[in-house]
């Protein structure tokens, strides 16, 4: 069995009031760039997805596919700098309530997503979104407890999805108009089939010479890299500093901020940068550096806000809440009470 499935496979979203005793990075109001454009974040990527999963459902494969192509062409982000083909897939992949929702629900979005491939049978963007939805639906199977209390045939339907997964992607791996969600999506699988390091670094280097701005290859190598799965204590830090280094500039301080965000959510805010070997001012700049080229959205002003608290930056904090006011974002703070908490300690 692989290493990782002695571990939750969500066992760290969860937030903590308790903030941890540390550095304080000071923060000052005029370091600041001015926000070209705000807008709300997880309602905008809601919105998108539920309108592509719509589609889905009553059969507009049409449209999905005219969609499909144009993203992987124009490479169109959301406010904020989110790619729109990572979110289209992510709303085809799964149902509106994700692993909340029944099997029941799950079955229709995968008969959804086989119907599309069986009127489209040359379809790229159909063998995507199938592989997509197999490695969700496979980690629906599997659960979020521990290896030890995930049943038999959880992990026979877990393997059999990620297989059928695997399988989809292989039939297109040679196809021109693949796009960069292939390689993220087979880095799902490989991190299901415990591939080893060298295949699992081939993959990812084949992915950013595809394209090396698709933030999502970054976070996914970089799980991948966490102790609890293939490898050791410094490794994802490593690879977050030299990857930031390598792309340079802005777009190396947000892919920076970026890795660390999602590392994040493997680890109690407040063990982040305690258990971790990270730093506050880059993750900060990233995320001023994100504001600066893309503009802002409340969605990452939470995750700012979220990260000051860990890294016990009451000034950052400070400058924040008055512009999220109150528009605290439910997948960053996952209870109301923690993001009233952390507004209770900044204002001491």
């Amino acid at each position: 069995m692989p290493l990782w499935n002695k571990w939750s496979a969500s066992a760290a979203v969860l937030c903590c009031a308790v903030l941890p005793v540390g550095y304080i990075y000071t923060s000052r109001a005029q370091d600041r760039p001015a926000a070209p454009a705000q807008a709300s974040g997880h309602r905008e990527y809601e919105t998108f997805r539920g309108h592509v999963r719509e589609q889905l459902m009553s059969g507009e494969f049409a449209e999905l596919e005219k969609t499909a192509a144009a993203l992987t062409q124009n490479k169109e982000r959301f406010p904020g700098g989110d790619w729109k083909l990572f979110r289209f897939y992510q709303g085809l992949g799964k149902p509106a309530g994700g692993d909340d929702d029944s099997d029941a629900t799950w079955q229709r979005q995968m008969e959804a997503l086989e119907k599309w491939l069986k009127a489209k049978p040359q379809s790229t963007a159909a063998h995507i979104a199938l592989a997509e939805g197999y490695t969700d639906y496979a980690w629906k199977a599997r659960g979020s407890g521990f290896a030890e209390t995930v049943p038999e045939q959880g992990w026979e339907r877990f393997y059999e999805r990620v297989a059928r997964a695997r399988a989809a992607l292989t039939e297109v791996q040679a196809a021109p108009d693949k796009g960069p969600h292939w390689y993220s999506t087979m880095q799902t699988v490989a991190l299901g089939e415990a591939w080893d390091q060298d295949e699992y670094d081939a993959l990812f280097e084949e992915a950013v010479r595809n394209e090396p701005l698709y933030y999502h290859f970054y976070s996914a190598r970089a799980r991948y890299l966490l102790p609890r799965w293939y490898g050791e204590e410094g490794d994802w830090e490593r690879f977050a500093d030299a990857s930031a280094m390598k792309i340079g500039g802005k777009e190396g301080s947000i892919l920076y901020a970026h890795i660390a965000w999602e590392m994040s959510r493997h680890f109690r805010i407040n063990d982040f940068f305690a258990k971790n070997r990270v730093s506050w001012p880059r993750i900060r700049q990233g995320y001023l550096d994100r504001e600066a080229l893309y503009g802002q959205t409340v969605r990452h002003l939470n995750e700012l806000c979220l990260l000051a608290g860990g890294a016990a930056d009451r000034s950052t904090m400070r400058q924040l809440l008055p512009r999220i006011d109150g528009r605290w974002d439910e997948d960053v703070w996952k209870e109301k009470k923690y993001f009233d908490n952390f507004e209770r300690w900044a204002g001491q």
